[in-house]
């Protein structure tokens, strides 16, 4: 049968034990061993390495459900005031802008996830060229240059699939975007990539606007001022655009 004891005789019994041989306490120093995983996205991703993996482990990030960015800023400043984490205030609206922008869907987070959009298009190499340039200048925007990767690389005696980059721009859309933050114009004018794969069918690559936000300090939701060309782009190259 169990015996239960009074609370009294309990506390009294440790306050005996404590009295007649006193507990030692030494200080020690505990070292934590080191993950070797980052959050994934370069540069874009250096003020998360540099302030959060001290506490967080990237997988552990990266597996979280989606939240808003209001809802990861209250968690940044929650992280601050409440834990007291050494959080550099000037890289407070980089953490928040990169907890937004990743995909969290279970799986882990790349590179790739953060810049690219890739459409197969419904023609070929050359056909899709042809009405990306039409379609973009239609509505409005100018074509600044052409690169033609594969003649490049024929010129110096190598080989290289179908591969062209197509620079286009409207200032009137873009002006504003580097009047905010100077250091944007890294990012425009905008590209989009056309390029033929093993099988022979043409894809296209661009970065979507949202994957732009925040980046070079830009305020937040002004990237998506660039979203219409994402939209001129899918639409010319869709099997919806082959009909009459």
């Amino acid at each position: 049968m169990t015996r239960i004891l009074p609370l009294a005789t309990v506390l009294a019994g440790l306050a005996t034990t404590s009295a007649a041989e006193p507990m030692p306490f030494r200080s020690v120093t505990v070292e934590l061993p080191m993950g070797d995983r980052s959050f994934p996205g370069g540069q874009e991703a250096e003020a998360i390495n540099s302030n959060c993996l001290a506490c967080h482990s990237a997988g552990m990030v990266l597996t979280q459900p989606r939240l808003t960015r209001t809802e990861w800023q209250a968690e940044i400043e929650k992280m601050i005031h409440a834990y007291k984490a050494p959080v550099d205030p000037s890289d407070i609206p980089k953490i928040v802008n990169y907890l937004t922008r990743m995909k969290v869907d279970g799986a882990e987070m790349t590179h790739q996830d953060v810049e690219a959009v890739r459409i197969q298009s419904a023609f070929g190499f050359e056909e899709t060229l042809k009405r990306l340039r039409s379609a973009l200048e239609v509505t409005g925007f100018t074509i600044f240059a052409v690169i033609d990767h594969r003649s490049a690389a024929q010129s110096v005696g190598l080989a290289m699939p179908p591969t062209t980059v197509l620079v286009f721009g409207n200032p009137r859309g873009g002006t504003p975007l580097m009047l905010a933050a100077p250091d944007f114009a890294l990012e425009l004018p905008l590209r989009v990539l056309v390029r033929e794969d093993e099988s022979g069918r043409a894809l296209v690559v661009y970065n979507a606007a949202k994957t732009l936000d925040g980046k070079h300090d830009l305020p937040a939701g002004m990237a998506e001022r660039l979203a219409p060309a994402g939209k001129v782009i899918a639409e010319a190259v869709s099997a919806s655009a082959a009909a009459p």
